[in-house]
């Protein structure tokens, strides 16, 4: 007996650290536990379903059998495990993170992609109109609706009146315009702003020949752009 004491003496820190040891690994691991779901739940939130979705399912896997295994009081293989699931999880939320990363950049450089080839298009267009605009001639005017009656302006002549396109175009025809307004004009020099003309309409190529005419030869028509004389 007295040989056995000091063996004792030996064995008892080694006896009470296993007692300690197994202590613990009786208590369930809820620490554990609760890091791996905390873990999984950030995966799934970082999009690890569908962007990692091999280590997210590994990890809940993982996750799952602890969770059983700690059911069935297993509690040190279900700690392994846990730690496992943990970082499966975390792997998965990372690998998650980066794709989501990358397909942000992708759609970035995408869309500027497109925003200057619509610029170039845009651009390309206004050029081809600028030259289709400036090769193409600007149409005419059109012509302004003859006129019944015109009111004389002031400094206006009989022969500018005929002149002018919407009257009869042709300044010689001013003989016929007089003859139509004699009830108001008695000198074919002197029309005064106000006066309501008539403009006869139904002329004749012979009228019109009869007219020019008769202007070439009255000597008042201001020939070489001299004012007829007055008097």
């Amino acid at each position: 007996m007295p040989m056995l004491q000091p063996l004792q003496k030996l064995l008892l820190p080694a006896t009470i650290s296993l007692i300690i040891l197994l202590a613990g690994c009786a208590k369930p691991p809820q620490a554990e536990l609760a890091a791996a779901r905390q873990a999984v739940a950030r995966a799934y939130a970082a999009g690890a379903m569908e962007l990692a979705g091999d280590d997210y399912q590994a990890a809940r896997a993982a996750l799952r059998n602890a969770e059983r295994l700690s059911d069935r009081g297993e509690y040190k293989a279900a700690r392994d495990i846990l730690s496992t699931a943990e970082a499966q999880a975390k792997l998965a939320a990372a690998t998650a993170r980066e794709k989501r990363a990358r397909i942000e950049r992708e759609r970035l450089k995408k869309k500027q992609r497109e925003e200057l080839r619509r610029r170039q298009e845009l651009a390309a267009q206004k050029k081809k109109h600028r030259r289709t605009a400036k090769a193409k001639p600007k149409p005419k005017p059109e012509p302004p609706a003859p006129v019944n009656h015109y009111t004389v302006k002031a400094g206006e002549t009989l022969w500018q009146i005929a002149a002018r396109p919407e009257v009869y175009n042709d300044e010689l025809l001013w003989p016929l315009l007089y003859k139509s307004n004699r009830d108001q004009i008695t000198d074919p020099r002197k029309i005064y702003a106000g006066q309501e003309l008539i403009v006869p309409r139904k002329l004749t190529t012979d009228d019109k020949n009869a007219a020019r005419a008769e202007a070439r030869t009255s000597g008042i028509y201001p020939l070489s752009g001299k004012p007829a004389p007055t008097n």
